[in-house]
Formats: structure tokens, sequence, C-alpha cells
């Protein structure tokens, strides 16, 4: 499969968003208020590119397995990594803060659901993991289903599985979090903002299998005129500034988010166009390389520099917290992501594949 400069450029741009999100002064400013829902964006283009590259290619228990091996292979060393620095940076900051600090440190049940990245079903104290990492642990759990489903159903009946996924899991989040919760008001909070107990899963079964309904309708139906996927592209986008900018009038609209992105992981997946001029820049390239780390990373580094501010300038503090937090994931990108990914796949064919 080629490389999709524009997909590869959005995830930089999304990671970002998320990173801004989190910082205290920024999470009520206009846009990026709304921005956690970048984390659906993320379970969309996930879906669309696993879809792409192993719907027809997993046709066995041993193919399946290996599939579930190079994603935690991808996925598993950053985010220990990420786990045991939060801790480390956690415990210390505690310390010089408090002299009668008691140390935060996981149960063996915690440490076990870390590992086995089920904690983000909610096991175990919330406080103890690095909060980022939860959409991480259930996007796991879904390739998971997604392996199962390519397993056990063939040609158009996995399609109609995932949309069957898909919508359920869309009429259970409006339900609990639309009618039962009242997300829009005041006494609950932001809508599609769940990520305890197994609202995260939902939240992932529905970017996921959206993003695989994604693949369906780009191979079946297919678009050759630039001038069309130009003029989408640019609506698309369009409509994702818009939707995260009117939802300051009503929360409810987070509900379509999943839609709109899917919209726009589709018109950019044809690499035509402005958009896909500007994010496959080299910038934006980079970016998209070093998501993942910037994505696990910017909590930590925020919970640093908040204790080490010296001016209160917020323009200082975002330009010094995105050089921190690039030039960290730079160099964990090199030598945690893609090192031990390598280790991981070695170790995997030295000791199954033979």
């Amino acid at each position: 499969m080629r490389k999709l400069e524009a997909i590869e450029g959005s995830r930089g741009f999304a990671a970002v968003m998320i990173a801004l999100y989190h910082m205290p002064e920024l999470n009520d400013l206009f846009f990026i208020k709304f921005s956690y829902l970048f984390v659906d964006f993320f379970f969309v283009l996930s879906g669309f590119l696993i879809a792409t590259i192993y719907i027809d290619e997993l046709s066995s228990k041993k193919l399946i397995i290996d599939f579930f091996v190079k994603r935690l292979a991808r996925l598993w060393p950053m985010m220990i990594f990420a786990w045991i620095l939060y801790l480390a940076v956690l415990n210390i900051i505690g310390f010089i803060d408090n002299k009668n600090f008691i140390l935060v440190h996981p149960t063996l049940f915690e440490i076990a659901s870390q590992i086995s990245m089920f904690y983000g079903l909610g096991l175990g104290d919330g406080n103890i993991y690095n909060f980022p990492s939860w959409s991480i642990s259930v996007e796991f759990l879904v390739y998971i289903i997604f392996g199962f489903v390519l397993l056990f159903f063939k040609d158009k009946y996995k399609y109609f599985i995932f949309f069957v996924l898909m919508s359920v899991s869309y009429i259970f989040m409006l339900y609990v979090d639309g009618i039962q919760n009242e997300c829009g008001f005041i006494k609950y909070g932001k809508c599609m903002d769940r990520v305890a107990s197994i609202g995260g899963l939902v939240r992932c079964l529905i970017g996921f299998f959206l993003g695989c309904t994604i693949t369906l309708i780009k191979t079946k139906y297919k678009i050759n005129a630039k001038i069309s996927i130009n003029k989408m592209t640019i609506m698309s986008c369009g409509s994702v500034f818009f939707l995260l900018s009117l939802m300051e009038l009503n929360s409810y609209l987070a509900f379509l988010a999943p839609l709109v992105f899917s919209i726009f992981v589709f018109s950019i997946s044809f690499d035509v166009g402005l958009i896909h001029k500007f994010l496959s820049s080299k910038i934006m390239q980079f970016l998209g390389r070093i998501s993942y780390s910037i994505y696990l990373l910017h909590l930590t580094i925020l919970m640093i520099l908040d204790k080490i501010w010296i001016y209160d300038s917020i323009s200082f503090k975002i330009i010094t917290y995105l050089f921190i937090l690039i030039i960290s994931s730079k160099v964990t990108f090199e030598y945690i992501e893609k090192k031990f990914k390598i280790i991981m796949l070695k170790n995997y064919s030295k000791f199954f594949c033979t």
C-alpha cells in the first residue's frame, strides 16, 4: 500500500490539537475547547487504514495472530514507557509538593491491566494510568474484535457485521450519553466525552467501524475527478471546523463528529487538492510520524511545565510547550517506538515463526 501523505499529516494535526486542548490556559478557548473529539478522528482514521491494509489479507488464524503481534509491537513499547514516565513524574512532583507524600504505585491487578492493555475498560484506579492512553487500550481491544470478525465472517457479511457494531454502538452512546445523562447540560458536561468503563470502548467501536465502512465505499465507488475530490475535501474540512465551532451553541452536535470525520478521512485519502498540499508538507509529515509520541507524552510534559513556568505569557507557554513536546517525541519515536518495535517483531519471528 502506498503511503497516504494527507492521512499522515492529519494525524500530526490531530495530535497537536489534543495536546493544546489539555493546556489549562486553552481548554476553554474557541475551537480548541472541543478538540477532545480529535480522539474520535483517530478512531475513524485507524479503522480506515487497518481495513484498507488488512481486510482482504487476514484469512487464517496464523495471519490474524501476526496482525495482533504487529499492532502490539507498534503500540505497546511507547505505551509502557509513557506510563512509567508518568508515574515517575507524578511521584516526584507529589514528593516535592508534600513532605507527607505517600508513594503512588499500581497494584498487581493494575499492572496486569496495563500490560495486557485492558485497563481502558475502567479497571483499577484511573489516576494510576497515563490518562490519554485510554484510547490506545480500547483501540487494541477493537483490533481483537476486528480480527475475530474477519476470521468468522467472509466477504459481504463482514461489512454487515461492521455496520451492525457501529450502529449499535452509536445508538447506545446516543441513548446513554445524550438522553439518559443529558450530556448537553451543565450537570453532565460535554457530549461524546465518555472514557470511563465501557464508554471509551463504545466511542472506539463507532469511529473504527465507520472507518472500515469508508474503505468499502472507496473500493466500490470510484471517484476519478480531481476537481470533485478537491471540492469535497475543502467542504469536509470546513465541516470539521464549523462543527467544533458551533458546539459552543449546542454540544449535542458532538454526536455528528464521527460522521463528519469519516467524510473528511474519505476525501483526503485520495491525496489531491489544496488540503493535501498542506497536509503533505514536510512539517506536517514530520508531526504525523511522531504523533503517537506526542499523544502519549503531552500530559506528562504539561505536569512538569506547570511546576516550573517562569513567565505568565500564554504565547510563551504555548511555544515552549510545543517545542519541548516535539523534541521529546522525536527522541522517543527514534529510540522507543522504532527500536523496540523491531526488537519485538524479531523475537516473535525467531521464536514463533521458525
